[in-house]
């Protein structure tokens, strides 16, 4: 399955807009407007390691400007935060959809009409107070 790039309806093929995009990332499910097909919304596996590599590069960054610069200035708070503005950017790419997997259950056995108490000692041992 295609790794990175827009999000697709799995059900009519229709692109998502990149702005719905960026607000499907925290939802579970998608309705296609076009086709009003549900889908489940998920990450690739690319997330994971992209998020990995803008820490360490981060960090990375954070430590050469501290011991190669006399001076902090305004600029490395910049170049510290650039890698993890350019994940938020690619993460909107790593959002895919996908058709829900339906599980099919066996009924549940049929439950027998409860049965009142027939006798007085039967409705002093159901009686709450």
């Amino acid at each position: 399955m295609k790794q990175f790039g827009r999000a697709v309806c799995p059900y009519c093929g229709k692109k998502v807009n990149l702005a719905a995009t960026w607000g499907l990332r925290r939802r579970g499910e998608y309705r296609c407007p076009r086709c009003q097909g549900i889908s489940n919304v998920t990450l690739s596996g690319a997330t994971l390691p992209m998020a990995f590599v803008a820490i360490a590069l981060s960090a990375l960054l954070l430590v050469g400007s501290v011991v190669l610069l006399p001076q902090a200035d305004w600029w490395v708070i910049l170049v510290v935060a650039a890698p993890f503005v350019l994940f938020y950017i690619l993460s909107l790419f790593c959002v895919q959809l996908k058709k829900p997997v339906l599980r099919r259950t066996s009924p549940a056995p049929r439950s027998t009409p409860s049965q009142e108490p027939q006798s007085r000692e039967d409705l002093e041992k159901t009686r709450v107070l």
